[in-house]
């Protein structure tokens, strides 16, 4: 984090909760040419009494978490006394919720995909599909309460074929949040192709003619998996 000051001045860094950071572990401090930059080195979570871990020689030890989310304070002092806060700083590494994708299959080439997401104030829920990214107010993608609706453009008609429906949401900080599903869209074009009727040879009391007098016949035909009979 870079800011200008007069030349000697001692820095200071707290954490989310308030506890003063350790120069040197902690945070590093450099100046050059009327600039301050303060960096955060292993602030990292670790116990109660010390939220942000145990080092050694500048390491972390025995703490392998990532840096704490919340604001930081950066606060500055001179010689003479006088002292300040300089400014603050957000880190944030909490993605927002996972939105989902509702799978389909269909025969129209600009169909309307569905699914759902929690999108909060600053965040922005973005679908992709063919390689084309709709964004949420767009025409195209919109959102009611927590289900979002994706109508295809006919400019952007899909042809047959199985594709993946990527649904994102990205907070204010660049957090991504991403559905855990995929090729959720298959448009099918071909028609219904089936093989004719035939009953079985154990329950055909006729001459392989499609008649039998059994009152609980067999019928076998071919077709594509997935038909509803």
């Amino acid at each position: 984090i870079p800011f200008t000051g007069e030349p000697g001045l001692t820095i200071t860094l707290a954490g989310p909760n308030g506890t003063v950071l350790t120069q040197g572990t902690q945070y590093s401090v450099a100046y050059a040419n009327g600039t301050y930059t303060v960096t955060l080195l292993d602030a990292v979570p670790g116990g109660a009494t010390n939220p942000f871990g145990t080092f050694s020689g500048g390491q972390a030890t025995g703490n392998n978490a990532a840096t704490a989310d919340g604001t930081y304070t950066i606060s500055a002092a001179d010689t003479a006394g006088n002292s300040g806060t300089v400014g603050t700083f957000v880190i944030d590494t909490t993605p927002p919720a996972t939105p989902t994708v509702v799978a389909q299959t269909t025969s129209d080439t600009t169909p309307l995909i569905t699914g759902s997401a929690t999108v909060g104030a600053g965040e922005t829920l973005r679908v992709t599909v063919n390689g084309v990214t709709y964004t949420q107010g767009d025409g195209n993608l919109s959102l009611n309460g927590n289900t979002w609706s994706l109508q295809i453009p006919l400019a952007n008609a899909l042809a047959a074929a199985t594709y993946p429906v990527t649904a994102t949401v990205t907070d204010a900080a660049g957090n991504v949040a991403t559905d855990a599903t995929t090729s959720e869209l298959t448009i099918d074009t071909g028609g219904l192709v089936v093989g004719p009727v035939d009953i079985t040879p154990a329950t055909d009391t006729g001459a392989n003619d499609n008649l039998t007098a059994n009152g609980l016949p067999a019928i076998t035909f071919t077709g594509e998996p997935g038909l509803t009979i």
